[in-house]
């Protein structure tokens, strides 16, 4: 296992740290065996500075499940929902052993798969800083903020949904109820928006039936209302969504592509919308009956975003019901392969959290 760089073997972890990381277990992706559990987290460090973080939680994003089924196009961020605790680092002036920190996984690092009792990451100095966020112990749960980088890209897509419009959109219909889509809906109704929620799945209806939507409506996907502003929040979204978007917008209306665009997807109306999303372009198209509506590209997020969503988190803007009622499940480490096979055959409502094993059980660094 290489822990260092050979032009400067004084970068990288302490002993007792490539000792706890020899021990560690993990889950990762192997292109060949799909999802393998296994013990020894290893890297070859690429920059002088980098980190080992412990974490606290690890939430299972949807594309985390779509990773390990090898239907996710694009980088992988597989195991990016977290908060840890750096329990060692080096080449850094802001970061310092026992902060607490989640990951924002837009910013390109070198690591290890998240599903872990330690994550070992290196990067440039400021690139790593800018991947994580320090967070409070005080302000709140610790596993609250397991919801940081899904509430940043909400808050990311709303301001982009928002801003350069000729009008405050007065209402919203956002489609796909999964995580993303509630607090997208929240984060529309915090800028005064009345939202109705879409989604094809009468079961996933049911499910965030049950939730605190205060000022949120549901609506059928097969009669829905008029709106200026629809936003894409789907896992995918495919022509036929993306016609229903247009039929669903008011003219100089707008829809925001929030969702993924595979590869191949093609043009829409003449419009490469894969690279429109990745570049957060815009472009006016003209629907029958002379109707002028808006596309708009939301991707990722920036660092205002991370820090609204720390800021929501902590302050409780975001309800603590809220946050608990998207909680369906708390798994070990060790049944994470299994959860996600459920996932991939159709059981992923709400959020599911993994919890690495104890410290003081497993003999990892405290």
């Amino acid at each position: 296992m290489r822990y260092m760089r050979d032009t400067n073997p004084a970068i990288g972890p302490r002993d007792a740290t490539r000792a706890a990381l020899s021990v560690a277990a993990q889950v990762r992706l192997d292109a060949e065996r799909g999802v393998v559990a296994k013990r020894g987290v290893s890297l070859e460090l690429r920059h002088e500075a980098g980190a080992v973080l412990r974490p606290h939680v690890i939430g299972i994003c949807r594309s985390d499940a779509k990773e390990a089924a090898g239907r996710r196009p694009g980088p992988s961020q597989f195991g990016h929902e977290l908060v840890a605790e750096i329990v060692d680092c080096w080449e850094t002036e802001v970061l310092r052993i026992g902060d607490t920190v989640c990951l924002d996984p837009n910013v390109v690092l070198n690591r290890t798969s998240g599903f872990a009792e330690l994550i070992l990451l290196d990067a440039p100095a400021d690139r790593l800083e800018a991947a994580l966020y320090k967070v409070s112990h005080t302000c709140t749960s610790l596993e609250n903020y397991v919801l940081a980088e899904p509430v940043a890209c909400a808050e990311h897509c709303a301001r982009i949904a928002t801003t350069a419009v000729h009008a405050t959109p007065r209402s919203a219909v956002v489609v796909g109820a999964g995580t993303m889509g509630l607090f997208i809906a929240h984060a529309l109704r915090r800028r005064g928006i009345s939202v109705t929620l879409l989604n094809r799945s009468k079961a996933r209806l049911r499910f965030v039936a049950t939730f605190s939507l205060e000022g949120i409506t549901q609506g059928s996907l097969a009669e829905p209302a008029r709106a200026d502003l629809v936003v894409l929040a789907t896992t995918f979204v495919s022509h036929e969504l993306l016609e229903k978007g247009f039929t669903i917008a008011a003219d100089q209306g707008r829809v925001v592509v929030f969702g993924g665009i595979d590869k191949s997807f093609g043009n829409f109306r003449g419009v490469d919308v894969r690279s429109l999303r990745l570049s957060e372009s815009h472009r006016w198209l003209t629907c029958g009956g002379g109707k002028q509506v808006e596309i708009v590209g939301s991707y990722g997020l920036a660092s205002e975003d991370f820090l609204s969503a720390l800021r929501l988190i902590g302050s409780g803007d975001i309800s603590q019901s809220l946050l608990d009622e998207l909680i369906t499940g708390r798994h070990l480490l060790s049944e994470l392969p299994s959860v996600l096979d459920a996932m991939n055959s159709g059981d992923d409502l709400g959020k599911r959290l993994i919890f690495p094993t104890s410290p003081s059980e497993s003999g990892i660094l405290r």
